[in-house]
């Protein structure tokens, strides 16, 4: 232990946490890890996720345009790792949410799903310039009508579908969707 707050006490960088402290010359710091809640994807990962993501962002963005007639962008505003638990909790409490099976053929593979979310602005929105409205979301809070259900469901289907062109040139997948939950 002593040895240890020697070692500390003549640490390079000035600072004596084992955080900040640099071993010889090799610039890379201790850092404390979290057994609590492991991180499982590295940075080239979460970028490889990215790329993937940018793509299906494209497509989607196409697919919008042609429902809506109107230009629509889709961009991938951040990619983290988190616990659903987490991510559920923070879902406002009128979203529709479509769970994609992606169907990949791999034994060590078990339940690959994916969640599509749409909150209740957006579906009103879409909704609405499908029926040849302006697109105006509804300032309600309200739970989804049946016939909302129903068309917000071909839309997910479709956005499933465009995962397997985004994902094809790293993995085959067949997503479809396997229910929808508002």
């Amino acid at each position: 232990n002593t040895i240890n707050e020697a070692l500390l006490k003549k640490s390079p960088t000035g600072n004596n946490g084992p955080e900040n402290y640099s071993f010889r010359n090799n610039e890379k710091k201790i850092k404390n890890y979290d057994f609590k809640m492991p991180q499982k994807f590295t940075k080239e990962d979460l970028k490889l996720i990215r790329d993937i993501y940018e793509v299906y962002a494209r497509l989607v963005a196409t697919y919008l345009t042609s429902i809506t007639r109107l230009y629509c962008h889709a961009s991938v505003s951040n990619i983290r790792e988190q616990k659903y638990h987490e991510f559920s909790d923070t879902l406002s409490e009128y979203t529709i949410n479509g769970i994609v099976n992606l169907g990949i053929d791999n034994p060590d593979i078990m339940d690959a799903e994916c969640t599509i979310q749409f909150s209740n602005e957006l579906t009103s929105s879409l909704i609405d310039r499908m029926m040849c409205g302006q697109g105006v979301p509804l300032e309600t809070q309200r739970d989804f009508t049946e016939i909302e259900v129903a068309l917000m469901k071909s839309i997910l289907e479709r956005f499933a579908s465009h995962l397997q062109e985004a994902w094809s040139g790293y993995i085959d997948i067949s997503p479809t969707l396997s229910k929808i939950e508002t």
